[in-house]
């Protein structure tokens, strides 16, 4: 777990094991919403993880609008 505050807006961290050669750093984002998660809250996970993992993972008590789930996966992009 991270700290609450100043955190660049990472929760925790974590190893993905694929095999015994291949481990992954994740982060991971944690938000409590009563309506959607929007593209625009992906991005900025994702300007978060930058430079400091691979993958990102971000859980919400919500949901993922349209444009949210596409921002996930655009090309060029660490994957969320």
């Amino acid at each position: 777990m991270t700290a609450r505050s100043r955190d660049g807006g990472i929760d925790s961290k974590g190893i993905l094991q694929i095999n015994l050669l291949i481990n992954i750093l994740v982060l991971f984002q944690c938000k409590r919403y009563i309506g959607s998660v929007g593209a625009p809250e992906i991005r900025d996970f994702r300007g978060a993880i930058m430079g400091r993992a691979d993958k990102g993972i971000f859980i919400t008590t919500g949901t993922f609008t349209r444009e949210a789930r596409r921002e996930t996966v655009r090309d060029g992009v660490p994957p969320i």
